[in-house]
């Protein structure tokens, strides 16, 4: 969600700039920043991101340690879509593991 903003937003100057103002960086570290938070995989991403991107983005989260949900309220003037809400939920699997429909019907057609 957040990279979806990043990149929507990145050739937005205005924007870069007010968000810059907000974590207390200059227009060009933020620009380098959001660069580097778009090339860099959810099992990389520093504390720096973190804190200096993240924080002027975010108003307040709140997590459901029974559920694993997750409410995301994100500041109104830096990301559309105010609310934000993630869930993780057990479902039972469609088809057995590992074999979609065409190999599973293949290997029924074998002698």
């Amino acid at each position: 969600m957040i990279k979806r903003v990043a990149r929507e937003e990145l050739k937005n100057e205005k924007w870069l700039r007010s968000v810059a103002r907000t974590s207390g960086r200059s227009y060009k570290q933020m620009r380098v920043m959001i660069l580097e938070f778009l090339d860099t995989d959810v099992f990389h991403v520093s504390l720096e991101n973190c804190v200096s991107f993240l924080d002027p983005l975010i108003d307040s989260w709140d997590l459901d340690i029974s559920t694993f949900g997750m409410n995301i309220v994100l500041n109104r003037r830096f990301a559309p879509g105010h609310l934000k809400r993630f869930e993780f939920v057990e479902a039972e699997p469609d088809r057995p593991s590992g074999a979609s429909q065409g190999s599973t019907r293949s290997l029924r057609m074998l002698p």
